[in-house]
């Protein structure tokens, strides 16, 4: 991710803290799809991270451990949502940690995305404004668009789960696209990690 989205989160983290189901009745035998079925059924929101199962909804920020996803989310996870994980991991900052992969598919070579773990609220992100709304369809649970009004060229999609805010962020400085287009790839790798880390 370039200097500029780097230092805009920053800014933007500095700002905030200086403001602040039934069972089967079928005669035939559970199969292990229907047990997998239910199962999900009876998950809250939220996913799989190795062993610990990691809920969406509201977190205090002052209480959170920060994940470094490049390092917990596995390769071949990261690569079926079009990502190629580099290796370095992420770097961290006071109040965030941040890692950057490269784009698998050759329409998006140009570009590059990056997933964020930072203990941000939503409520910060709306009180500077910041939150957009494309017109795409949102699965993920509580998840919410954001921008930074001087970079046009990215586009984050977050949400807020009980290890803090993680986004995924998909930035390419080379396309006149307009800015919701760049939300598609987002959303597209924030969905593919989230339900395969559910299913798991």
């Amino acid at each position: 991710m370039g200097k500029r989205i780097l230092s805009a989160i920053a800014a933007i983290t500095t700002a905030a803290l200086l403001s602040s189901c039934a069972p089967a009745t079928s005669q035939a035998p559970e199969t292990d799809t229907d047990v997998a079925a239910t199962t999900q059924t009876e998950l809250p929101p939220g996913f799989y991270l190795g062993e610990e199962f990691i809920e969406i909804g509201e977190f205090n920020p002052n209480k959170v451990e920060l994940i470094d996803l490049c390092e917990e989310i596995p390769d071949e996870v990261l690569l079926e949502a079009g990502m190629i994980n580099n290796g370095t991991g992420g770097i961290e900052g006071s109040e965030s940690i941040i890692c950057t992969l490269r784009a698998q598919e050759k329409t998006l070579s140009k570009g590059d995305f990056s997933l964020i773990s930072d203990a941000l609220t939503k409520q910060v992100f709306q009180d500077n404004d910041l939150i957009i709304e494309p017109r795409l369809t949102k699965t993920v649970p509580g998840s919410f668009f954001y921008a930074f009004p001087s970079d046009n060229a990215s586009c984050f999609i977050a949400t807020e789960t009980s290890q803090g805010l993680i986004s995924v962020v998909y930035d390419n400085p080379f396309t006149g696209a307009p800015q919701e287009d760049l939300c598609h790839p987002a959303l597209k790798a924030l969905e593919s990690i989230y339900f395969q880390l559910r299913g798991k």
